[in-house]
């Protein structure tokens, strides 16, 4: 068992939760406060990511990443070669289905929180999430 009792690895409906609740929180932040964020911001930790001038990215000003207290550090992946890609630039999870949630940017997109489908052969952080409800 990966998660400890009372503990479950993030689902994909924990993980669609958590991007819709982010984008509309951005959204809010940037239409009411002078606060300038993208998604991937509000979730991002204050350090370790790399510098970017791509706009709404967690490198771009980290002063205003992670509102949420979530914390996300760009510890990258591992490729199916073995080799460790995006460590500074993405972060990237589990979800318990196999599918892999990566909070990212790079110089073809602006920051973004997505779904992607991976094979097993790739390697990713894993965000447990604490259950509200009892569990047997």
């Amino acid at each position: 068992m990966l998660a400890p009792n009372g503990w479950h690895v993030a689902t994909d409906d924990d993980w669609t939760i958590l991007k819709d609740y982010v984008e509309a929180y951005a959204s809010f932040l940037n239409k009411y406060t002078p606060a300038r964020v993208g998604p991937s911001m509000i979730l991002a930790s204050k350090n370790n990511w790399a510098f970017s001038d791509v706009f709404f990215s967690p490198g771009e000003a980290p002063e205003n990443n992670n509102v949420t207290g979530f914390t996300a550090f760009p510890g990258g992946y591992r490729d199916n070669a073995g080799d460790f890609r995006d460590m500074g630039r993405s972060g990237s999870w589990w979800g318990f289905f196999g599918c892999c949630w990566t909070l990212s940017y790079n110089s073809r997109y602006l920051s973004r929180i997505d779904a992607l489908n991976r094979t097993c052969g790739y390697g990713y952080s894993v965000r447990l999430v604490k259950c509200l409800f009892r569990t047997n």
